[in-house]
């Protein structure tokens, strides 16, 4: 049986060498917009409506007010 709650370990200098970055670039971030607008254009519905929703965040982060 595993152990449900392991001892995290010592904490340290950041991420190892060689790891890859936790967020993505802006070129990766342009080409999941692709995708999921490509999918929308498909008729997906849940990217349509995930691209609603990060054009509703991005509004306000930039200070648009509500959406």
């Amino acid at each position: 049986m595993a152990n449900p709650s392991p001892t995290p370990p010592p904490p340290g200098r950041g991420r190892k060498k060689g790891s890859k970055n936790a967020l993505p670039s802006p070129a990766r971030l342009r080409e999941y917009r692709r995708t999921l607008r490509e999918a929308a254009d498909a008729g997906d519905v849940h990217a349509a409506g995930w691209l609603l929703t990060v054009d509703a965040l991005e509004r306000q982060q930039a200070g648009e007010g509500r959406v």
